[in-house]
Formats: C-alpha cells, structure tokens, sequence
C-alpha cells in the first residue's frame, strides 16, 4: 500500500472527490483497518504536504499526483511501490524528516534494494537502511522490520 493508494481509497470506495476528515478517518480506520485515527491524522498532513490531498476546513479533497483534481478512479503508478504499511510508514518518515520527494525516497529505496537484493530481501529493510543513511529515527520500527524479515510479514509493534 502507497501514500496515495492509503489516500485515495476512501474516495474511490465511495465514489466521491471530497469527504469530511470524520468520515476519510472512520472508513481508514473502522472499515478498512488500515490505521488507527492518530495515524490517519499523520497521513492526512502527510499527504496535504505532498498535495495528493487538498483541505478545504474539514473537507478533504482527492488531489491527482501533480495537485490537481483527480477522477476518482484514477490510477496512479509511481515507479516502486511497497506492499506494506511498514514500508509506507518508513517512506513518509524519511519524506517528513529529509523533505525529499515521495519519488526520490522511492528511488533511493529501489536503488538499495537492488544493490543488496541478496542480503535485503524485503523493501523494508532497505527503507530502513535508507533511513538510517539520512539521519531518520526509525529505530521504533526494528521489531516490525526484524519480525518482516524472518516470516515475510510484519507484527504490529505493541
């Protein structure tokens, strides 16, 4: 799952280009359990940031990948994609702190993995690695990352 897929799935299950926060939040959260609502509010300024989403007060409206409307239904694909909220959670931290794009962080990543394909066979932990590189405090994530690497899938943290 993408910053823009999390984003833009709500808009596309309902059919619709803007929705009220309350409404974004519950379906993310209570009807797809995805995340939870302090993770929502994270995404939804993450993505406001990177103008995948548009605020108009308490509505929030489905941007296309350059900031403009989008149809709803639209596809968007972005080169690398990750296939976890793990991956997705990495990314943003390493957009947020860095203030590299979501395509640049997306290149550094698929470059790492690429490299190392032997040695990092998830794109977590190269997400992580990159992290690292840059200075990014992801060590709250090592478990997840750890738990990834032995079973292919990651535990949420407690």
């Amino acid at each position: 799952m993408d910053l823009l897929g999390a984003c833009s799935a709500p808009f596309k299950a309902l059919g619709k280009k803007k929705l009220g926060l309350d409404e974004f939040r519950r379906f993310l959260v209570f009807r797809l359990g995805w995340f939870s609502p302090g993770e929502v509010d994270k995404l939804v300024d993450l993505a406001v940031n990177h103008k995948l989403l548009g605020r108009e007060g308490d509505t929030l409206v489905y941007l296309g990948v350059d900031g403009e409307e989008a149809r709803v239904g639209d596809k968007h694909d972005k080169g690398v994609e990750g296939d976890s909220k793990l991956f997705e959670v990495i990314v943003g931290l390493i957009m947020e702190h860095t203030g590299l794009s979501r395509e640049e962080v997306l290149d550094e990543v698929d470059r790492k993995h690429r490299k190392h394909r032997e040695l990092i066979p998830e794109k977590e932990f190269a997400a992580t690695l990159v992290a690292w590189e840059k200075g990014v405090n992801v060590s709250h994530l090592h478990r997840e990352v750890l738990e990834k690497l032995k079973t292919g899938r990651a535990k949420p943290s407690d």
